[in-house]
């Protein structure tokens, strides 16, 4: 391989975290990663951009930013960023840790506009393909193509994929999705407005699938921004359960606990998962619940049309189209029904591995896409077996909640997480 061309790094995808690592090698420029290039698919730095709902807020203090636990002083902290736009006053004055998520959205958009490695926007990478040297592994080819179908390749050392995840749909929908633009996904509802309002055309039915943070934002704002539109919101349980951000319980995102949860074995680590889960999944922040249990209240009162239900205990066990409308088929512990919609919202999470699997099925001869097994610094551990030559490695963010914990997706300690993989990155390249 020719090392002229060869880059230190090539990181695959722009999200928080690959935005962790570059603010991290802006700040401390290792000797041993000069030359690092990014690859994204978007054409500019976009966070959740299909969710940035009106007055919709942060989950985590500000505090948690790209910087302040790591490094308070540093250029990068959310403070800095209020100052340097002139609202740090009018901030304090809200007395408030959550910023709005169109803020916080925007003041990642700012760092990722002061980092120093060049980021190359409206490239999707499709597969990433070992370069071999007599058997060893040297390198890699990063492989991605631009929306006019130019192709680009780049050759690295190291590769830091974070590529986020795939939005996940029930099965049932899944196969129908292709077919119909009236299945949608909670990631891409809010530039997905204007096919909504073309679909109901000032009255029609929605379903809104899921009962976590995110499908209770779209069932209220789906309420508030269409008058005459009735909405159900459809969900497993017996009812909307509220997320615990009480501080023992937040500790499972400090920093140190990231190592304390990689130690256990495995049969704890699911344990842990199991126990916190009310921490992110399927649960809604308590003053949501209280308003959309108001607003339910209020269809009550003389003069108010009943426009909004929650369907408990219901589970989406089939699906067809009726022409552009979707007929579900839902199942409760007492009945069987059907109901049709102008346009379902499937708020039913994501898929962290499979696009991993997908993007490195080249390197199967060097490491284990099944199991994905990673060291406490994100690194991919190769196979016993495979002859890799050193300074050449992976590492994977986003994907490892199994190994280190609940944080491992979100944004709680990235400013940690990208110090280490700049750093273990680093040391191996020594």
């Amino acid at each position: 391989m020719n090392t002229q061309e060869c880059l230190d790094l090539v990181g695959v995808g722009f999200g928080p975290a690959g935005l962790a690592i570059a603010i991290y090698l802006t700040e401390t420029n290792p000797k041993s990663l000069r030359h690092v290039e990014f690859v994204e698919a978007q054409d500019t730095f976009c966070w959740h951009s299909g969710m940035l709902i009106p007055s919709a807020k942060m989950q985590i203090s500000f505090l948690k930013d790209f910087a302040t636990l790591r490094d308070p002083k540093s250029s990068f902290t959310f403070l800095n960023y209020l100052f340097e736009n002139q609202k740090l006053v009018p901030f304090i004055n809200l007395s408030t840790f959550l910023p709005y998520r169109v803020e916080y959205e925007d003041y990642m958009r700012w760092c990722a506009s002061r980092v120093k490695p060049k980021i190359n926007y409206g490239q999707k990478c499709n597969k990433v393909v070992p370069i071999l040297e007599n058997g060893s592994l040297t390198g890699f080819r990063v492989h991605s193509y631009s929306k006019e179908g130019e192709s680009q390749d780049k050759a690295a050392r190291n590769i830091a994929l974070s590529v986020g995840g795939e939005p996940s749909f029930p099965k049932c929908l899944q196969n129908l999705r292709s077919s119909s633009r009236s299945i949608l996904h909670s990631s891409e509802y809010m530039y997905s407005l204007e096919h909504i309002d073309d679909r109901l055309s000032g009255c029609g039915s929605v379903a809104v699938i899921g009962s976590g943070q995110s499908a209770a934002e779209i069932f209220m704002d789906l309420l508030k921004r269409f008058p005459n539109v009735k909405v159900d919101l459809i969900i497993r349980g017996y009812a909307l359960r509220p997320s615990d951000d009480s501080p023992f319980v937040n500790e499972i995102f400090d920093p140190e606990s990231t190592t304390v949860f990689y130690n256990q074995d495995q049969k704890t680590r699911d344990y842990l998962i199991e126990s916190l889960r009310s921490t992110n999944y399927s649960v809604v922040r308590p003053h949501l619940i209280d308003e959309i249990y108001e607003h339910l209240y209020q269809q009550k009162l003389p003069g108010e049309a009943n426009r909004g239900r929650v369907l408990n205990l219901s589970e989406v066990s089939g699906a067809r189209l009726a022409g552009d409308d979707v007929t579900l088929s839902l199942k409760s512990i007492e009945s069987s029904d059907e109901h049709r919609y102008n346009v379902v919202v499937c708020a039913t999470g994501y898929d962290r591995v499979t696009a991993v699997r997908h993007l490195l099925r080249g390197c199967e001869a060097f490491y284990d896409l099944e199991t994905l097994p990673v060291t406490r610094t994100y690194q991919l551990t190769p196979r016993k077996e495979a002859n890799v030559a050193p300074g050449v490695g992976i590492w994977l963010l986003g994907c490892n909640e199994s190994t280190h914990g609940l944080s491992d997706s979100l944004l709680s300690v990235l400013a940690i997480t990208g110090k280490d993989v700049v750093e273990d990155i680093a040391d191996h390249n020594m």
